[in-house]
């Protein structure tokens, strides 16, 4: 009798343990290392349960997190890997799943959300009106195809559209905004057209002010995200700012690793 209650409280202590594995300190012991080029660095998560804007959202913070890692750690980089992006993804949805309060806190209370340094898929190209009447013929018709085939090259290869176009009447000067299906680093591609003859300056649609945002680190076996969230003249840069940490390991383990940050919440 005493061997099956020992066998009884050992099932039940097993099915606790499972049913909590989100909040689990640590990952499983000898788990794989966080390599998201092997296409399995997080298991997938469950997202069938969201509504499709929630999806949207999910899936947008992960191309921003994805667009942010590939700019400080391979800036010359054109590409963003899907994998890098399932990554995020997966990483979000866990925490989304999590039973932490805190979770439902950022995610649904604060509705915190990735910002990017620089608008995703849109490039400034600025040329000179008298050195590229040919380019300008096309793009002032919003026609992204030239005839030249050193532009016309770049803008096949990166899918780009001309979605607005406008000029200084005092100068002679034009600025074209292009844009792009594809998720891209903007950076290297606006560097292709600034090679060009007649092409004075191109580069990124910067993200002016302050906000809350997340921020992601890849560990050697977890995924770090930062949910900050900013108040307090944000436009000039928020004067507050308080900081949820999880970390999100390769079996779909959440920890929640503390807040930190402003003592005051608007």
């Amino acid at each position: 009798m005493k061997r099956i209650k020992q066998i009884i409280a050992g099932v039940i202590l097993i099915s606790l343990t499972l049913l909590s594995c989100n909040e689990l300190v640590s990952p499983v012991d000898g788990g794989p290392p966080l390599d998201w080029q092997d296409g399995e660095a997080i298991t997938d998560a469950d997202d069938s349960h969201f509504s499709e804007s929630e999806l949207e959202r999910f899936q947008k913070n992960a191309k921003i997190l994805a667009v942010e890692y590939i700019l400080d750690a391979h800036p010359d980089q054109e590409k963003i890997p899907n994998e890098l992006v399932e990554l995020y993804y997966n990483g979000l949805v866990h925490v989304a799943n999590s039973s932490y309060p805190e979770a439902e806190k950022v995610i649904g209370q604060k509705s915190i959300d990735a910002r990017g340094t620089y608008s995703m898929r849109e490039i400034l190209v600025n040329a000179d009106t008298t050195e590229s009447a040919n380019l300008l013929e096309s793009w002032r018709e919003k026609e992204a195809m030239t005839g030249n085939s050193d532009v016309d090259d770049i803008i096949a290869e990166f899918g780009l559209s001309v979605t607005a176009y406008s000029e200084l009447k005092s100068m002679p000067y034009a600025m074209v905004t292009m844009q792009t299906e594809e998720l891209l680093n903007v950076l290297p591609v606006a560097e292709k057209f600034e090679q060009l003859d007649g092409i004075t300056s191109a580069g990124p649609n910067g993200i002016m002010g302050d906000g809350s945002t997340i921020l992601a680190e890849i560990m050697d076996d977890h995924l770090r995200l930062q949910f900050v969230y900013g108040w307090g003249d944000c436009p000039a840069g928020c004067i507050n700012k308080r900081v949820w940490d999880f970390n999100v390991y390769q079996n779909g383990t959440v920890e929640f690793d503390g807040v930190s940050g402003s003592s005051l919440e608007n």
